[in-house]
C-alpha cells in the first residue's frame, strides 16, 4: 500500500526552540492515533502535515505534495481541525449543518447528528451550546468533509467520558465507511480502534505499531507528579497521558 504521508528526519520548532526531533513516519489509509502528553509536539506535527508550518529540516510528502510549498493544492484534499474553535458563535446550528451538506456533499451528516445527539439543539446558536456540544459540531464538519486526510487535533478536549465514547464511535464509523485517512492526536485512546498508533514524547517518537502490540503484555512506564507508574495490558486504552513524562515502553 502506498504511503500518503511520508516524513523523514523532520526537525521543527518555533523561534529557536526545537519541538520535533528526527521524526520519521510512514502513514497509509485508515485510522491513526498520535498519542502523547501535553506539549509533546503533536500539534506541531499536525501543522507541518497540513502545510501551516515549515519544518527546519527533513523531507515531507503528503499526497505526493510538499505541504508548505503547495498548500493551495493540499488544502483541497485535507481537513485540519485544530484545538481552537473556529465556527462562528452567532450561527444557528441547523444553518451550520446545511452548510456542511452544501460544502462537502456528504450523505452521512444525518448519521453523525444521530451519533452525537445534536438533533435537539438545531435551533440554538453555536455560542449557546456547551463546550462539549460545540466540539461535537466541529467533529461533524470534519468527518463530513470526507477529505483524503482528516487531522483531528485533540478532539476529546473538553469532553466528558460519555462524550468521548460518542466521539470515538463516530470516528471509528467514519474510518470504517470512508476512504479517508483519519489521524487523531490525543493523550487518551478512549474507545478508538486505530490501525496504528504513534507514541510521541518530548518531540520524539517512542513507539510505532498496533495497539495490540502493547496488549495484553506491553507496558508504559511514566512519571506524574514525581511518582513512577507502570500501566500494562488493556489498561493502556484508558491511560490519560496529560501532564506526564513517558519513561519507557515495553512490548
Amino acid at each position: 500500500m502506498n504511503d500518503i504521508i511520508y516524513l523523514e528526519k523532520i526537525y521543527a520548532g518555533y523561534k529557536g526552540l526545537v519541538v520535533l526531533k528526527n521524526i520519521n513516519m510512514k502513514i497509509s489509509r485508515g485510522l491513526i492515533v498520535v498519542l502523547g502528553p501535553n506539549g509533546s509536539g503533536k500539534s506541531t506535527l499536525f501543522k507541518i502535515i497540513a502545510g501551516l508550518l515549515k519544518p527546519l529540516s527533513g523531507e515531507i510528502r503528503v499526497l505526493g505534495l510538499k505541504p508548505f510549498r503547495e498548500i493551495a493544492k493540499l488544502s483541497e484534499k485535507i481537513f485540519y481541525l485544530p484545538e481552537k474553535e473556529v465556527l462562528p458563535a452567532n450561527c444557528i446550528v441547523e444553518d451550520a449543518i446545511d452548510t456542511f451538506r452544501e460544502l462537502y456533499g456528504s450523505k452521512n451528516v444525518d448519521k453523525y447528528l444521530e451519533l452525537f445527539n445534536l438533533s435537539k439543539h438545531l435551533t440554538k446558536r453555536i455560542g449557546e451550546l456547551s463546550q462539549g456540544y460545540r466540539r461535537r459540531l466541529h467533529l461533524i464538519e470534519a468527518l463530513s468533509s470526507e477529505r483524503d486526510i482528516i487531522l483531528l487535533d485533540e478532539p476529546f478536549r473538553g469532553l466528558d467520558s460519555s462524550s468521548r465514547a460518542l466521539a470515538s464511535e463516530a470516528i471509528n464509523y467514519a474510518s470504517r465507511i470512508g476512504k479517508s485517512c483519519i489521524i487523531v492526536s490525543t493523550h487518551i485512546i478512549s474507545r478508538l480502534s486505530p490501525e496504528k498508533i504513534f507514541v510521541i514524547e518530548d518531540g520524539n517518537i517512542k513507539f510505532e505499531g498496533k495497539i495490540t502490540d502493547l496488549e495484553p503484555q506491553g507496558c508504559i512506564v511514566l512519571e506524574k507528579n514525581g511518582e513512577i507508574f507502570k500501566i500494562c495490558g488493556d489498561r493502556i486504552r484508558s491511560l490519560d497521558l496529560s501532564n506526564t513524562t513517558i519513561k519507557t515502553i515495553v512490548c
